[in-house]
Parts: structure tokens; sequence; C-alpha cells
């Protein structure tokens, strides 16, 4: 059986810093890991590490190309509208990491 590996999506391009939660000797540890583009890690067999990578959230100021690279690549996103100020200012939210299993 192939050990589960993950990595950012195909159109991030840069190095980035994901907020990661896992558990270190029974207890709840909430922390983050710097990712390098087109780099596969290994995912621990850690169930609260892979669903904060699962559930790992980016959200971005409104960028349309941004958007149509999203689009083109079928990573899903939600555009969300600032609750505080109206809806004045759009978001991209998105998922920047992909678990290859």
């Amino acid at each position: 059986m192939r050990q589960k590996t993950f990595k950012l999506i195909d159109i991030i391009n840069e190095r980035t810093r994901v907020d990661v939660v896992f558990r270190k000797n029974g207890i709840t540890k909430y922390s983050y890991i710097t990712l390098d583009p087109g780099v596969e890690y290994e995912l621990p067999n850690d169930e609260l590490f892979e669903s904060s990578v699962r559930g790992a959230k980016f959200k971005k100021f409104y960028n349309r190309d941004m958007e149509e690279k999203l689009k083109a690549n079928n990573v899903p996103y939600k555009i969300e509208m600032c609750k505080s100020c109206g809806g004045r200012v759009k978001k991209l939210v998105y998922n920047p990491l992909e678990v290859i299993e």
C-alpha cells in the first residue's frame, strides 16, 4: 500500500505557510508548516493532521485572474462577501493543499 502524500496545488508557485493541527504525546498542538511548490510530503498517520490538511482554507482578496486559474485547474472554491462591511469586499476561499492517495 502506497503512503499518502500531500502537496501544494499546482497554481501556487511560491513557498507557502499553512496552519495545521497534530497530536504529540497525546496533546493537541497547533502549528504551521512551510511548503515548497512541486514537492510531495508524506502524510503522517495522524487523523488530526490529515483532517487539518484536507480542511485547510486560504482566504485571499478577490482577483479575477486567480479565479480563472482555480477554474482552469478544477480547484473547488467559494466567493465570500465581507459581512462586517456589507459585502463591499470579496474574497476567494479555497484549499491550497492536495492529498494524493
